[in-house]
């Protein structure tokens, strides 16, 4: 049944099995900042959920002109060219006591296939796509498709469902969170469209539909007419570990993350993406670094990318904007999820209401909290004073 399901889904497969060079991974992208932001669901405003963004430094709660990204002060991204932002729900581990600590990745890694060798085009300035669905777990939603998490020791087993005590009894050191991108774009280049996913659409298999319809592959070298112009594949994968060290065990019998939206389950992860690149140096990279001279896990490798391949640059860029005034529990745990977020058990219902509670506003942040020996993640921790401080 399990194995049905995730064949029918289009995640079976690891991003790395494939046998020819067919990608080029930004390796090693930090976060720049966490917090309730998201420009393109709730633009202008404090969003529903916390986020784990990527990328440009001058990312706010309003989108940026193409311009603007590309003046960004910084990025995140070893490949400096790079002035995207990129940004999933944060992940959550549940303490025994009832409390949430946010989960910084160890590593998060950034795939551009280029599986269409013939036809592949650069993104147009400024292009948003959004994989996933906050609100659902309908897995016949085609918008899901590009969910993969599974465990360290599974990796050829992708699917949409966080393992926990009981799925994984012997434990799960490493969890691995990775969401595809769709790929396919309108003839017209449109950048977005009212919900965000209709703009573009997944690759399918075959331009030979049977009486089922087409039949969908997140990596596919092929666009639906509906849909013909083929960009790159972004595969978002983040990487956490289960420390006893860190006061985050592996708990046999017990749920022991969350998503920031409250689901335990793992569906609804999802995935949102605007374009910053340097349009000559993505214009480059699709011609001289598509399949088969993808670079891998070897990014200053490809031609194109190799002038801006700057990794002390990215671990030296800090955050311009400002976050919203409370705390997101990445320096303590707190006893709710940040927003109106409760928990959605794996037997709660397929949709899930929005709900709103006080927004806390905007402010600079007042702490710099460590997440290894080169980032830190800016905070805001409410009654903490006004001055920075690094944590």
């Amino acid at each position: 049944m399990l194995a049905t399901l995730v064949a029918a889904l289009g995640l079976a497969g690891s991003a790395s099995a494939q046998a020819f060079p067919d990608h080029t991974i930004i390796t090693n992208i930090s976060p720049i900042m966490m917090g309730r932001i998201d420009p393109i669901i709730d633009p202008g405003k404090v969003g529903a959920h916390v986020h784990t963004v990527l990328g440009a430094s001058n990312f706010r709660s309003e989108l940026n002109t193409p311009q603007e990204m590309l003046n960004a002060q910084c990025t995140t991204a070893a490949v400096t060219a790079d002035k995207s932002n990129y940004w999933t729900p944060t992940l959550y581990y549940m303490h025994d006591n009832g409390t949430y600590e946010a989960m910084s990745p160890f590593n998060t890694r950034i795939y551009y296939f280029t599986t269409n060798e013939t036809n592949m085009n650069p993104f147009p300035p400024g292009l948003r796509i959004v994989a996933g669905t906050a609100m659902s777990r309908d897995l016949s939603d085609v918008r899901m498709r590009g969910v993969e998490l599974h465990c360290g020791d599974k990796p050829d087993l992708f699917h949409p469902w966080l393992p926990n005590g009981t799925t994984h009894p012997n434990g799960c050191n490493d969890l691995h969170v990775g969401i595809r991108f769709p790929s396919c774009g309108l003839a017209n280049g449109a950048l977005d469209s009212e919900n965000h996913f209709d703009h573009m659409t997944w690759p399918v298999e075959s331009l030979d539909y049977g009486p089922e319809g087409p039949k969908y592959n997140p990596n596919g070298p092929l666009c639906p007419p509906s849909h013909p112009i083929k960009y790159p594949t972004i595969f978002l994968q983040a990487f956490y570990k289960f420390e006893e060290k860190h006061g985050r065990p592996w708990r046999a019998g017990k749920n022991n993350v969350v998503f920031s939206n409250g689901d335990m389950l793992g569906p609804s992860f999802h995935g949102d993406f605007v374009n910053g690149w340097d349009p000559t140096v993505l214009t480059n990279f699709v011609k001289q670094c598509n399949t088969p001279n993808g670079a891998q896990d070897k990014p200053q490798n490809c031609p194109a990318w190799a002038p801006s391949f700057n990794q002390e640059a990215s671990r030296q860029c800090a955050y311009q904007g400002m976050l919203p005034a409370e705390d997101i529990g990445l320096y303590r745990a707190i006893n709710e999820l940040p927003g109106c977020n409760p928990l959605w058990p794996a037997d709660g219902p397929v949709q899930r209401e929005r709900c709103s509670k006080p927004d806390p506003g905007f402010a600079g942040p007042n702490r710099f909290i460590g997440i290894g020996n080169e980032r830190r993640i800016p905070v805001y921790l409410p009654n903490a004073g006004n001055y920075t401080e690094m944590l």
